[in-house]
């Protein structure tokens, strides 16, 4: 039963790849080497913020699981709640003085990098609320479901980073991050909102 459990996750890892990486392939190709730096540099400063969900997550995360477990919807709104308001402020703030932080982590030479952190900020809050959704699926057993919404997001990803590449060059793929983030978080959170009530339907 534990193997059955866990082998989708294994597998969901590898399907994660493309989520994550498959936007520098195909902007490699420009061969526009300083804005594709700039692009990096915008990614990664986003990604920092990544460590505040990272730390808001692992403290509720006990809860989230207990709520399932309960089947106590209420209390896993109140995880959410507890996750995401502060995470929230805490994004706004980045974007408001993006320009201020890049300068500072960048020596004042990248703030043209400003424009990707941005946007790429909304991609990361998306998935962030995913990977609360992605908790619930683990604390209900349905580990084969976050399978298959890796599978979507990596073929997602492959094409609409195709198409946002080719026609929009660095900012569509910025853009596209966005795009996937959306189309994961969208079937996730049907998946999640089904399977609770489905749960909740049984006690």
């Amino acid at each position: 039963k534990a193997t059955k459990v866990a082998i989708p996750l294994v597998l969901a890892a590898y399907a994660y790849v493309p989520i994550e990486n498959i936007d520098r392939f195909f902007l490699e190709r420009i061969d526009n080497l300083y804005e594709l730096g700039l692009y990096n540099i915008g990614v990664t400063i986003a990604g920092y913020v990544l460590l505040a969900y990272i730390a808001l997550g692992s403290a509720v995360e006990p809860d989230i699981f207990k709520a399932v477990a309960e089947k106590d919807n209420k209390k896993l709104i109140k995880s959410a709640i507890m996750i995401f308001v502060p995470y929230s402020l805490l994004v706004v703030i980045f974007v408001l003085f993006s320009r201020t932080i890049i300068w500072l982590l960048t020596a004042g030479k990248y703030v043209a990098a400003e424009q990707y952190t941005n946007i790429t900020l909304i991609s990361v809050f998306l998935m962030s609320i995913y990977w609360f959704l992605d908790k619930i699926f683990i604390a209900l057993g349905k580990t084969k479901l976050n399978l298959a919404i890796n599978i979507l997001g990596g073929v997602s990803s492959i094409i609409i980073m195709y198409f946002a590449v080719d026609g929009f060059q660095f900012i569509g793929a910025a853009y596209g991050k966005v795009l996937v983030a959306m189309i994961i978080v969208i079937v996730s959170s049907i998946l999640v909102f089904v399977n609770l009530r489905q749960k909740k339907s049984f006690t």
